[in-house]
């Protein structure tokens, strides 16, 4: 299925009870919390070394 330009494969269809038909489930890729806190961390790092200067 695309997506905003971007090819994600369909890995199953699920039944959603409110719309009353099949919707896919994608296999989009997730980044962690743990990940994510460590690269914001990292341009805080940056932003702070820069402004110091």
């Amino acid at each position: 299925m695309k997506i905003n330009d971007n090819e994600y494969p369909v890995i199953d269809m699920v039944k959603s009870i409110f719309l009353g038909k099949d919707i896919p489930l994608l296999d989009i890729p997730m980044m962690s919390d743990e990940r994510w806190n460590e690269l914001a961390t990292g341009q805080k790092k940056a932003l702070n070394y820069l402004m110091s200067r």
